[in-house]
């Protein structure tokens, strides 16, 4: 019997056979015949031998390289190990001079606003390293959450601060049942106090109302004529507001009592109809902190002058179709769908003056411009009265400017039977709780629809931060400005896209 030692080494390149000789086989170190490439395996696998080569030395025979494997001359010039980059277009060797000289030219802009958000950013960053939101919600609100007493604030350019508290009960009687109190001052140019009580599920998923009473004092009111007239210094005479476009601001002093119900029914998932109604009584007298109405304007011209009594009331149809564009982003923050509103109201005096219809639309749609919190929101607003200029008190005339129409213009800077406006809005994330926003909004006042057209838009624009949680929204910071120039700040508790109920206003 002869034993033959043999081994089999096999590697993913090279296929070897080591045949070793034994004292046990009488031919060991006998030449053996070399295997054919083109011989089939058969049995064992296939010896080797050598050439003219010693007895017990072994030989390596490399199988045939696979059809496709590179080669050295395949990858010569390649980048050596720990140089690839993987890119195949051309890396940039750095900054030149047009985008230095740029990037100067930007600098100082660039540290503006990096100042100016320095506190936002500051906000943030204490709200994360101390859950500031935490601790005042568990310092203000029941462990449940369903009621608290907290503190609110304001400021209007013009108006200043206003300072106030705010006691909130959102289950009352165990169906939702939502009561709020709230007061707040200025000094002695401002003064509010209001409750409402509202039904949540009492009443059914889809019927909801509200009662709802207020007293506001405003001392300082202004009045800039009606008219898309520009602004002018104070005339030697009086001007008559009715057919002289020149526009002064004056001064004036309101106070308001009202009691108003709002019901709202859901027809379907995002239509919904609202009916509503008010009992006013507004008192007008002399303005304080400058020039009051009675030295600029013929006041015997202006109706509604010593104020007026009015019941409102009006129907509104409403598809609210906004939806937030993540499960896991803000909800407050609109990111895809539209609104579209649809109103009409009587006006009917109760101190012998004429009624008049008040009517609009209201139209909104977002647009998700790519991950995350990136959106762009178009709004157009419509509003008329259907009464003559010496028909409608000049406060209830429809009016542009302030905080969320016509931004970057004063407060009921224009006012006239016919306001329109349009804006766009471009939001961003900047973090978890606060988002900015740059805004761009166009529009006027017409004496009737004869004289619409697009000569004499007016425009602002500026920008804007919105603080929120996931499920609510906390507060809204602008600054803006427009093509006539001035610089306006303001702060509100309530997003720009809220929709105003005309039963609240003014």
């Amino acid at each position: 019997m002869c034993v033959r030692g043999r081994s089999l080494i096999f590697s993913p390149t090279h296929l070897a056979i080591v045949v070793t000789g034994s004292l046990l086989c009488p031919d060991a170190g006998r030449a053996q015949p070399v295997a054919s490439a083109a011989d089939p395996p058969a049995g064992d696998p296939p010896r080797a031998a050598s050439r003219d080569a010693p007895g017990d030395e072994p030989i390596l025979l490399p199988a045939p390289r696979p059809v496709g494997e590179p080669t050295a001359a395949d990858v010569a010039g390649a980048p050596v190990p720990g140089q690839e980059s993987g890119r195949l277009d051309r890396v940039d060797g750095g900054d030149g001079a047009p985008r230095l000289i740029g990037r100067g030219f930007l600098l100082l802009p660039r540290l503006a606003v990096q100042a100016a958000l320095a506190p936002i950013r500051a906000g943030v960053w204490a709200n994360e390293r101390y859950r500031l939101r935490d601790r005042a919600r568990e310092a203000m609100f029941n462990e449940a959450g369903t009621m608290g007493l907290y503190p609110t604030v304001g400021y209007l350019s013009g108006y200043g601060v206003t300072v106030g508290a705010r006691f909130v009960h959102r289950d009352l009687l165990g169906a939702r049942e939502r009561v709020a109190v709230s007061a707040m001052t200025g000094g002695r140019l401002r003064q509010a106090f209001g409750a409402s009580l509202r039904t949540g599920d009492r009443l059914g998923e889809r019927v909801q109302l509200e009662l709802k009473g207020e007293y506001d004092r405003r001392g300082r009111e202004r009045f800039y004529g009606i008219g898309n007239g520009d602004e002018a210094m104070a005339p030697l005479a009086p001007i008559d507001a009715l057919t002289d476009p020149t526009a002064v601001e004056a001064r004036y002093d309101q106070q308001l009592l009202r009691a108003s119900a709002i019901a709202e029914v859901r027809i379907a998932r995002d239509l919904r109809l609202l009916g509503s109604g008010a009992l006013t009584d507004l008192a007008i007298d002399r303005g304080a902190g400058g020039a009051s109405i009675d030295e600029i304007y013929q006041v015997d011209s202006l109706i509604g002058r010593r104020g007026v009594r009015h019941a409102y009331s009006e129907l509104e149809l409403r598809w609210d179709g906004r939806r937030g564009g993540s499960p896991w982003g803000p909800r407050p923050i609109y990111t895809g769908g539209s609104f579209a509103g649809l109103y009409g109201g009587r006006v009917h005096r109760l101190d012998g003056g004429a009624d008049f219809w008040r009517y609009g639309v209201e139209a909104q749609h977002f647009l998700r411009l790519g991950r995350g919190l990136r959106v762009l929101a178009a709004r157009a607003h419509v509003e008329a009265v259907s009464g003559a200029r010496d028909e409608v008190p000049f406060f209830e005339l429809p009016q542009l400017g302030g905080a969320k129409l016509l931004r970057g213009y004063a407060t009921e800077r224009f006012r006239d039977r016919i306001a329109a406006v349009g804006s766009l809005d471009y939001a961003w994330e900047l973090s978890r709780l606060f988002s900015a926003r740059l805004f761009t909004d166009a529009g006027r006042v017409y004496a009737s629809a004869d004289e619409l057209a697009l000569a004499g838009l007016r425009l602002g624009y500026g920008l804007g931060i919105d603080a929120h949680t996931k499920t609510s929204f906390w507060l809204r910071t602008s600054l803006a400005s427009s093509i006539d120039g001035g610089v306006f700040l303001s702060l509100a508790f309530e997003s720009v896209f809220d929709v105003d109920r005309r039963v609240e206003k003014r």
